[in-house]
């Protein structure tokens, strides 16, 4: 490419940059952002008579429930205890894990809101939890999490940050469904700040959380902004335990192009511009 030639190419990237930032504000909104909405479950007040919505946890959240029961020496091999809760399915003592996966949504998100329906069910729902995770394929946890128990009053949370509200005490240990991390006449804050219990009429309630925003009354070492992640592992673990019905769970997960994307469009746009000046002046 002779002088000639380099100085009109690179004179030509020029102006479609130049036209690319000064056109970049008046692109299409649609072209600079956008919201994704996943449900999963009926939004139906827990009917049953259609059958239960079977709930969707990938291969490393069944892992992370059969190591929750293995720890306590409980096996799961052809044990109904260790199937995991579907939603609208009522009864004690059933942990319920669903996975969301975006991984494949264009852009990068900045925002992202989670809405989910829940009743206390029969048992010790009392110190029942809701958590956000990130589960390998292993059923390892990552380290960014965020948890809160539903009430008031369930306990002291475990200092060590591990999870300490699971419990997979079996029926025949239900007169024993604290775990040790927790104390009877503890004050630790929930979502409600009312006890979550099933009886005299269980508690119903539809939680909305901001995943960018999250409640600060949350487990130990939770984080409060779980964005970064989200698009870091593009999928979120919803994890409810274990006697407490749901309903259902939407997420909904705003995204903008990343900046080369943008920049792209805005030269090809620029380019258009300029060849067709070009060309109306032959």
């Amino acid at each position: 490419m002779n002088s000639f030639f380099a100085s009109r190419f690179w004179g030509s990237i020029g102006i479609a940059s130049a036209l690319a930032l000064t056109w970049l504000p008046l692109m299409p909104k649609a072209a600079q952002a956008a919201t994704y909405t996943f449900t999963a479950g009926n939004m139906d007040a827990y009917n049953t008579s259609d059958g239960l919505e079977p709930s969707n946890p990938s291969p490393g959240a069944v892992a992370f429930i059969n190591n929750l029961y293995s720890s306590s020496n409980i096996s799961c091999t052809n044990n109904p205890l260790c199937q995991i809760r579907n939603f609208d399915q009522p009864g004690a003592d059933r942990q319920f894990i669903h996975t969301f996966s975006f991984s494949n949504l264009i852009g990068n998100i900045t925002g992202a809101n989670l809405e989910i329906r829940v009743r206390a069910s029969a048992g010790g729902s009392q110190n029942d939890a809701i958590h956000l995770l990130f589960i390998d394929s292993l059923g390892n946890l990552d380290p960014v999490r965020w948890g809160s128990y539903f009430g008031s009053g369930n306990g002291t949370p475990s200092s060590s940050g591990t999870i300490s509200t699971i419990d997979p005490s079996p029926p025949s240990n239900s007169t024993n469904r604290t775990s040790s991390n927790q104390t009877s006449t503890s004050t630790v804050p929930g979502l409600l700040n009312t006890s979550w219990t099933a009886s005299p009429t269980p508690v119903d309630q539809t939680f909305y959380l901001d995943l960018s925003s999250l409640s600060p009354l949350a487990l130990p070492n939770t984080t409060g902004n779980l964005i970064a992640t989200l698009n870091t592992k593009g999928f979120l673990d919803v994890y409810v335990q274990d006697d407490t019905e749901v309903d259902y769970i939407k997420l909904t997960v705003e995204t903008v192009p990343e900046p080369f994307t943008i920049l792209g469009a805005g030269v090809a746009l620029g380019f258009g511009s300029l060849f067709k000046r070009q060309k109306a002046k032959k």
